[in-house]
């Protein structure tokens, strides 16, 4: 059983609702951490796995091309409100050999189009129920940008969550680049895909049914 409590904090101004939650879960010796949730959870309820916690939220923090998604960390019980100090987790993967290569390309295909991102599907890889993109032995994730300044992003791997450099990035339809802000990857218990960030809100370099390459390179 978990003891749960919530705080609610936040601002606002004309052109984003900055308003956020945080969802503090007592657990044991720790504290679980949860944002971008509007609780329907009360403080001092006691709550279970499975039980609902509250609906997701999108506010100006998001990047325009971010899904609503929740944030989740584990922290001591003395130490949980700060954005830092957060304890390392590593994830619970039945791991199998993922290709070691420091090159990744992938013949992808337009799924999905809208004002904030082209969605693309590739051949994947599993770990177990985990799905995603492979490369240096790890799952992709995270962001990587197209002009060279890097981006956030990772690999997932056994041992824990590595950031590798990378060389080059290439996107491209019918041999011409394709011009974007970058792209994004991300692990799934469904098919995973891949966002083509547009260079701004509403820009739409792609269309549904494309075929798009992608290279990735890492030093």
């Amino acid at each position: 059983m978990l003891r749960g409590s919530y705080l609610n904090f936040g601002v606002s101004c004309h052109t984003a609702d900055f308003r956020e939650y945080l969802i503090a879960i007592r657990q044991g010796k720790y504290v679980i951490k949860i944002i971008h949730i509007k609780p329907e959870v009360s403080i001092g309820e006691t709550v279970s796995k499975g039980d609902l916690l509250g609906t997701f939220i999108k506010n100006g923090y998001f990047i325009f091309w971010n899904d609503p998604v929740m944030h989740v960390e584990v922290r001591k019980p003395w130490d949980y409100l700060r954005a830092s100090n957060n304890l390392n987790l590593l994830p619970d993967i039945e791991w199998t050999a993922l290709p070691e290569g420091k090159t990744l390309e992938l013949d992808c295909r337009v799924k999905e189009v809208n004002k904030r991102y082209a969605l693309l599907s590739a051949p994947y890889h599993s770990c177990g129920d985990v799905k995603g993109f492979s490369i240096d032995g790890g799952f992709l994730d995270g962001f990587i940008s197209s002009n060279g300044d890097g981006g956030f992003f990772g690999t997932v791997k056994q041992k824990g969550f590595f950031h590798p450099e990378v060389s080059s990035l290439e996107i491209s339809k019918c041999e011409s680049e394709v011009k974007c802000s970058g792209v994004a990857f991300c692990l799934s218990l469904e098919e995973p895909g891949i966002k083509v960030i547009p260079v701004k809100y509403g820009d739409k370099p792609i269309s549904l049914g494309d075929k798009i390459h992608v290279k990735l390179a890492f030093y």
